[in-house]
């Protein structure tokens, strides 16, 4: 009866010890998404600047070459 006893506790604190560690795993896991997020939230504002400069410069281009052409006529 002792022996099962102290097979049962161990059980339940086996259990317990996986469930802590699921827990953790979950919140390590949950962090690292949220940082992920923030970190690819940053680069696509960074990217969307870049392509705002180029559309504006080849804008620009454009506009120069139009202007060009009726100076030329």
């Amino acid at each position: 009866m002792l022996t099962h006893s102290v097979i049962a506790d161990s059980e339940k604190e086996a259990k317990e010890i996986v469930a802590s560690e699921i827990s953790q795993a979950r919140n390590d896991a949950a962090k690292l998404i949220q940082q992920t997020n923030k970190e690819l939230e940053a680069q696509k504002s960074l990217a969307l600047e870049k392509l705002e400069t180029q559309v504006d410069e080849l804008s620009q281009l454009i506009k120069e070459k139009l202007l060009g052409k009726q100076a030329a006529l």
